[in-house]
């Protein structure tokens, strides 16, 4: 509908005309979900809206086809906790990477950065930057922290934002037969040197029975691996091993084995993969795995 309104001078000549169309009818998504008061989470890619509702802590992409709650596929819960914690949600869209990026924020210095993937429906990484805001130009993404402006992707030293270096961290479980009390013997990946493991236990909760080894330091090819006790990881055809080194109690009815106490006992492992913060080069881990063997205690 075309509604034309002529506005007159007060001898009668007329100044302009103004136009108004209206079309069709305003129809609000469906669903109660809204911005709230973190309009800085707000990131557009062509269609696709993204932003942050801290008062249902959730995160919401919207589309033609109306909302999605992305903060459902495997972070529900950690966005209903951590939500409650933070002030500020700072939101990017990441186009060299093809990441919708939030960072949780407060006046001090806690925050969280991680990033969505719509390629794999899920939030990959957590990120080691507080950013101000971002943007991305001719390809370049760009960020703000504090008053200055940095480019990312542009050198060759990786895990470095905002001129400090930084680790990488991920946490790998492994259970290759779920619902079996079994020993891994060991822990092997497949990747770049550089790599250490931390905080290496096992599932059971009871403080007899739970189970823990010894950290196991980066690849190194000047060390002596024949002799005892060196707890890091060898070489062989591009593959990187260490045996487990358990650190825990010995409990009944087991058994020592010299030295080299090998092997931790659970239906689970977890352990920590981590690189060192002064080594900036390019760190990749394709795949983790151990042996196993049947528990028979």
């Amino acid at each position: 509908m075309i509604d034309k309104d002529a506005v007159f001078t007060a001898e009668g000549s007329p100044i302009k005309t103004l136009s108004k169309i209206v079309i069709g009818q305003v129809i609000p998504f469906a669903g109660k979900y809204g911005i709230s008061r973190n309009p800085e989470s707000f990131a557009v890619k062509g269609g696709l809206k993204y932003f942050a509702d801290k008062k249902r802590g959730v995160v919401i992409r919207l589309t033609r086809d109306g909302h999605t709650e992305i903060s459902y596929y495997g972070m529900r819960s950690w966005f209903k906790e951590n939500f409650k914690s933070f002030d500020k949600a700072v939101g990017i869209y990441d186009h060299v990477k093809d990441h919708y990026v939030l960072s949780l924020q407060n006046n001090t210095s806690s925050y969280y950065t991680l990033a969505y993937d719509e390629s794999s429906k899920g939030w990959t990484s957590f990120y080691t930057y507080k950013p101000n805001a971002g943007f991305t130009l001719k390809n370049v993404l760009y960020t703000f922290n504090g008053p200055d402006l940095y480019k990312h992707y542009q050198t060759n030293n990786y895990n470095k934002f905002y001129t400090v270096n930084n680790s990488s961290k991920i946490n790998v479980i492994l259970n290759n037969t779920p619902s079996v009390v079994k020993i891994f013997k060991n822990l092997s990946y497949e990747g770049t040197s550089g790599w250490k493991v931390n905080d290496i236990k096992t599932d059971l909760d009871d403080a007899i029975f739970t189970d823990s080894a010894y950290d196991i330091s980066a690849y190194n090819n000047s060390l002596d691996y024949d002799l005892p006790g060196i707890q890091a990881f060898s070489k062989k055809e591009n593959k990187y091993s260490s045996y487990l080194q358990n650190s825990s109690s010995i409990d009944e009815n087991e058994i020592i084995f010299g030295e080299a106490i090998s092997g931790v006992k659970g239906m689970y492992v977890s352990s920590v993969f981590e690189t060192n913060t002064t080594d900036t080069s390019k760190k990749e881990l394709f795949a983790v795995s151990s042996e196993t063997v049947l528990s028979s205690n």
